[in-house]
């Protein structure tokens, strides 16, 4: 007998009551719930882990999908002033890279959705392919529309160590 049928038993054998029935309906569902928290979480961060994987391609057709038309990318510096790119900007700097010479992932990542937006915030790092790291952490702003999620904004701190927080 596995543990949440074990705590199900343990439960209602203790009482039979319209209380032990909801308790026991709501542990039996919490995987199914957890499961669908997890699954709307991927979808929202499917463009993001897509548009990594086309900066370490060179990839400038697919990185350009990931965004809606009207997105920016936002560089958070201390000075000068943050200055917003536009996604022509940014989809000009994923072209100069050089395939595997910016491998970008994903760390500790939080989601809130309410479809049609979403909101992802993460730690990252950057490998280069000279040896050099760059980590950070990023917000970014999704758009749903025809079932698909869309990155709106894009803005992220950088710091040249990862050992650092």
């Amino acid at each position: 007998m596995n543990t949440r049928n074990y705590l199900l038993t343990a439960i209602c054998s203790l009482r039979r009551s319209a209380r032990c029935i909801l308790l026991a309906a709501t542990i039996a569902l919490l995987p199914v719930s957890i499961r669908a928290q997890a699954a709307r979480d991927d979808s929202v961060m499917t463009p993001i882990r897509t548009l990594f994987q086309a900066m370490q391609a060179g990839d400038t057709v697919v990185a350009r999908a990931q965004f809606a038309p009207f997105a920016h990318i936002i560089p958070i510096r201390v000075s000068p002033v943050p200055a917003a790119l536009t996604v022509d900007q940014f989809v000009a700097f994923v072209g100069t890279l050089a395939r595997d010479a910016w491998r970008e992932q994903v760390r500790e990542y939080t989601v809130t959705s309410s479809p049609p937006i979403a909101a992802a915030w993460f730690d990252y790092e950057v490998r280069r392919a000279d040896g050099t790291a760059q980590c950070g952490r990023q917000s970014v702003q999704l758009a749903q529309t025809s079932g698909r999620w869309t990155i709106v904004s894009m803005a992220f701190t950088a710091r040249p160590s990862c050992d650092a927080r």
